[in-house]
């Protein structure tokens, strides 16, 4: 059965990422025996560790999952708090784009699947996002967590720092190891959804290419950069 394997940047992340992108997954109906996603995923680090002087580890890293057997695809899911990348400006969609197409060195396309998401600014951007069905629950442990007078910010996918932004709204504070899999696993998705942040909407997009490619074996390497088409006069 074809395997879709996470990439993932730090260590909280190793379980609520997989988590989340399990819950998306399990929404589309894609575990009906044509994928299988693997539990086990591969931390990478930041974005300046598979870029510039380290570009070479980001096709490494790729080569790794390979060895995974029936690798079907790889999802990519950063943080994209960075001001610049590669001495350029940050820009998600084109860092992703550059991404995917290195990712081709490795096989990605023609081999297996491979699709690149960052989260704005943070991956707590997401829960804050359904901060609306967290606000006022007791943590699965019985400790409180989200204050009742929680409420989304409009600028979610702009705010520097949302986990201190989450700290400040958790009665205990926030550890990222300890509260992001319990958050995940209250957060209500359509909320979420309806909370507009286009990282998110990006991420299931880039899963509904995931599963299309990976069902039929027809590999993609996702973003693809956009050419212009120039119209004569």
């Amino acid at each position: 059965m074809p395997r879709l394997v996470v990439f993932v940047e730090g260590k909280g992340d190793t379980k609520a990422v997989v988590r989340l992108v399990a819950r998306l997954l399990d929404e589309r109906k894609a575990f009906d025996g044509s994928l299988y996603l693997d539990d086990n995923p591969i931390r990478i680090g930041p974005i300046e560790r598979v870029t510039g002087r380290k570009a070479d580890e980001w096709l490494r890293k790729l080569k790794l999952a390979r060895l995974r057997p029936d690798l079907g695809g790889v999802l990519l899911v950063l943080d994209g708090d960075r001001d610049t990348v590669e001495g350029r400006p940050f820009c998600s969609g084109s860092v992703a784009q550059l991404l995917a197409e290195r990712a081709r060195g490795a096989g990605a396309g023609t081999l297996f699947s491979v699709a690149c998401v960052f989260a704005m600014r943070e991956f707590e951007s997401w829960l804050i996002g359904g901060i609306a069905s967290l606000a006022g629950r007791t943590l699965p442990d019985g400790s409180a967590g989200v204050t009742p007078d929680a409420t989304f910010p409009k600028d979610a996918e702009m705010i520097r720092g949302c986990k201190e932004w989450l700290a400040q709204h958790m009665k205990n504070g926030y550890n990222p190891t300890i509260h992001q899999l319990p958050l995940v696993n209250m957060l209500d998705l359509r909320m979420l959804r309806a909370s507009g942040l286009r990282s998110f909407a990006r991420l299931e997009h880039a899963l509904d290419e995931l599963v299309a490619a990976i069902r039929v074996a027809n590999h993609v390497s996702t973003p693809m950069k956009q050419t212009s088409v120039r119209k004569e006069p």
